[in-house]
């Protein structure tokens, strides 16, 4: 069987895109040329120049892989999140992908910058003022749309390439379990400790403290569970770009619980350099789960909750801001983002 974040050129991926149009014909000839590509046991692998470059970058301390795209690749990012995030950060080593990150004047020397572009859309002259102080820059020009199966190819050859470098397996996930496994026992009643949090009165002084023990080198990521829509995201944006210029460290977003399976991996099993702050409210709906006594409120919380006790355990920072069932009350945490 091929693990879910390799399986985008697989019938679980080929197929939901045939079903809504994608000219997938289009889509295996491109990904097809880059595998043949990628057979050769040579620097002129493309897979394995990539995934080599990204590991040596890594084990030099640029580990935060920064991507950019022109705007007809804007929702690549998130999966190469995840592709890269639970495929490499185990076993206290990682490579920590950094997506949609809200552009900032400096950048510390842990970034390497990676830019997708469709050919007549360019890439970012941004980049070029990054290259010129020293920070590595990646840039692959796709011709056309369809290409994107080809890059899709090269990104999964090279994360396994790099996992190789870095000496850890790309293909398990081993502490997703842990989660899990802490999210059915608060479901089920378990003795699970409630979680240490503040409310949103004291977010200020407690994200103060916080982040002044981020050091040069860690990045800040924040864990949101709540509900997902532009609005939220504007604001959570927001929040992170004032973190990221109070701290100068890279800064992750992901919504909870959909980030479990992508970068949760790397939070609990990659380098300890992440600070986080889970940001939890009540869930607004609560749908019954069949067979179970319990609803996706439920379920949502519980995970949250099996989520912090994991990286907990595992000696991660972290701190946990609850909204207290109102979600106009992210207005003040975006307020004490500003310090």
């Amino acid at each position: 069987a091929v693990g879910g974040r390799y399986s985008a050129l697989t019938d679980f991926g080929m197929v939901p895109a045939a079903i809504i149009g994608t000219p997938i014909a289009a889509l295996a000839v491109a990904a097809q040329a880059m595998a043949d590509s990628c057979k050769v046991d040579t620097v002129d692998n493309p897979g394995l120049q990539l995934g080599a470059a990204l590991a040596e970058l890594a084990l030099a301390g640029r580990d935060k892989v920064t991507f950019s795209t022109s705007s007809g690749l804007a929702a690549f990012p998130a999966w190469i999140e995840q592709l890269i995030a639970e495929s490499t950060g185990k076993e206290g080593v990682g490579i920590i992908p950094v997506a949609d990150e809200p552009t900032r004047s400096d950048y510390g020397d842990d970034r390497v910058f990676v830019s997708y572009a469709l050919a007549h859309e360019g890439h970012s002259p941004v980049l070029d003022g990054l290259e010129a102080v020293g920070h590595p820059v990646i840039r692959i020009t796709l011709d056309a749309g369809s290409d994107i199966a080809a890059e899709m190819y090269r990104l999964e050859f090279a994360t396994a390439a790099a996992g190789a470098a870095l000496g850890i397996n790309p293909f398990d996930q081993p502490d997703v379990q842990a989660a899990k496994t802490l999210a059915r026992q608060a479901m089920e009643g378990g003795a699970l400790d409630e979680a240490t949090e503040v409310d949103t009165d004291d977010a200020g002084e407690a994200l103060g403290a916080f982040i002044d023990e981020v050091d040069a080198g860690d990045y800040v990521g924040i864990q949101a569970y709540l509900p997902m829509s532009d609005t939220t995201t504007e604001a959570l944006q927001t929040i992170r770009m004032q973190l990221g210029s109070r701290t100068g460290v890279a800064t992750t977003l992901g919504y909870g619980p959909r980030f479990l399976h992508s970068t949760g991996q790397l939070h609990k099993g990659g380098p300890g350099s992440g600070a986080f702050i889970q940001i939890v409210d009540e869930p607004l709906l609560d749908i019954d789960i069949p067979g179970s006594s319990h609803g996706f409120r439920d379920l949502i919380s519980s995970q949250a909750l099996g989520d912090y006790h994991a990286m907990v355990q595992a000696g991660r920072r972290v701190l946990r801001i609850n909204l207290g069932g109102k979600l106009g009350n992210l207005a003040r945490v975006l307020l004490a983002s500003r310090g």
